[in-house]
């Protein structure tokens, strides 16, 4: 029988872990391109993020993505949105992945969202085809697996889990031309399974490969490099240099990004140009055995080959990561806390035996509270310093000294952890049956009886 039980406490426990670790869902993405004044509009954001204040790198998200632009229209004072974007710190050399919430009126970086269900993630970049790969995993904060979840989410591959910015369509001809876009964007909706929770998220942007007309740009400028080293002493390397770079031309010009099948195709064609560039007279005769400088001409035609496979083959395209720890708290009205102060204004005729007679044992000195207290607009527990929304609020409570009770009043916060109060009790006192019989013998087994005694309080309160 104990066996059973502890299985079924054991399957319980599993059933409730399970249910607090989830992966949010992530919707799918609106994604488009605005024109922005600023040619480099992300390099900016993230001049204003790292130099602040933050309020100013704020206000110039909203600028270029809040309801004034055309698309997308992004709420930023109903709604939470998660940034995203890549950014170099001062004084470092590599970039990071910026993930940072917005939301009107924020004046400090924050990681704490007002028990939302969802929130909006914003992926920015100033080249189209850059691609995010992103995992957000939940916990609920009252699970004590909080810290597996964690690690858990620290291991997940996010390489299947992309949302693509995906490149604009060429649009007709219109009077004015349109301006060239300067900031694409992908907006997806996060849902955030439990009203409180910690959100791990992870993020890995990688860079967009550089368009055809670029890859044909940097074959010009290939074949001139080459033409001024090793090259220039050899007849055969000038030729080589030359049709390896119009075999590059021969992709079709195209703002579009190279892709990975077009670079493995160009390498095999640029292997089969080397092949009938070597078999032409011009390299037949100089590559002979006891030509002159043979050794130097073989390394020139050796290095012009190398160098243009380099160029099909790319370089690594730019991965870079980033995480962030967003905690799901809901905004309160209701805190507790405790309550001491002096007492004024006291009504009741509190008595008690004493030497066999009733003595009259007025209400005065300190008074105790157990407190809840009521703002009159929801605030979030988590900030460092009170709102004003938390300062001022109404508060009811339970009188625990002198005599037990009900007070209620009002309260000012100074700061968490200390308030001052001021109200109104009433407490169930003993009271004799008659004022004439203060003084008198107790006469039978029940000299007092219950009664309502009142005070006003004032005095300092400590929140939990």
């Amino acid at each position: 029988m104990r066996s059973r039980v502890f299985a079924a406490v054991f399957v319980a426990l599993f059933a409730v872990s399970v249910r607090a670790q989830e992966f949010a869902q992530i919707g799918p993405a609106d994604s488009g391109s605005v024109h922005t004044v600023n040619p480099h509009p992300v390099k900016d954001l993230s001049d204003k993020y790292f130099q602040g204040p933050y309020e100013a790198f704020e206000n110039e998200v909203e600028k270029v993505l809040g309801p004034k632009a055309t698309k997308p229209v992004l709420k930023f004072g109903a709604e939470w949105y998660l940034v995203i974007f890549a950014a170099t710190p001062p004084n470092a050399k590599d970039p990071v992945l910026v993930m940072t919430v917005c939301h009107a009126g924020l004046k400090h970086p924050t990681t704490t969202l007002p028990g939302v269900g969802s929130f909006k993630e914003v992926f920015l970049a100033e080249r189209d085809g850059a691609e995010l790969g992103r995992v957000y995993a939940v916990t609920e904060d009252t699970n004590p697996l909080n810290a597996d979840i964690i690690k858990f989410a620290q291991q997940v591959s996010i390489g299947a889990i992309t949302s693509k910015l995906s490149r604009v369509r060429t649009l007709k001809p219109l009077t004015p031309t349109p301006p060239t876009p300067t900031l694409f964007y992908a907006v997806s909706e996060v849902t955030v399974p439990f009203p409180q929770a910690t959100i791990v998220g992870k993020g890995a942007m990688t860079s967009p490969d550089i368009s055809v007309n670029k890859l044909h740009d940097k074959a010009d400028l290939l074949q001139n490099q080459l033409l001024l080293r090793k090259a220039r002493i050899s007849e055969c390397a000038k030729k080589m240099a030359q049709d390896l770079a119009d075999v590059v031309k021969k992709i079709p010009a195209s703002d579009d990004p190279v892709t990975g099948q077009q670079r493995t195709d160009l390498a095999t064609a640029l292997d089969v140009q080397a092949t009938l560039t070597l078999a032409d007279t011009k390299c037949k005769d100089e590559l002979l055995p006891n030509t002159p400088e043979r050794a130097e001409k073989n390394a020139a035609v050796t290095e012009v080959q190398d160098a243009f496979q380099t160029l099909a083959a790319g370089d690594d395209q730019k991965r870079v990561e980033g995480d962030v720890t967003l905690h799901n708290v809901p905004r309160r009205l209701l805190s507790f806390g405790a309550i001491a102060g002096g007492m004024f204004a006291v009504h009741g005729d509190r008595a008690k035996v004493d030497s066999d007679k009733i003595a009259a044992d007025p209400l005065s000195g300190s008074i105790t509270l157990a407190a809840v207290n009521i703002s009159l607009r929801r605030f979030d527990p988590t900030t460092v310093n009170a709102t004003s929304p938390e300062k001022f609020r109404a508060f009811v409570g339970y009188v625990v000294t002198p005599e037990p009770g009900i007070g209620a009043g009002l309260s000012y916060l100074f700061f968490r952890g200390l308030s001052i109060n001021a109200g109104a009790a009433q407490m169930l006192i003993l009271k004799p049956k008659s004022k004439d019989d203060i003084g008198k013998a107790v006469v039978g087994a029940h000299p007092l009886k219950h009664g309502w005694g009142r005070a006003l309080f004032i005095g300092f309160g400590y929140n939990f």
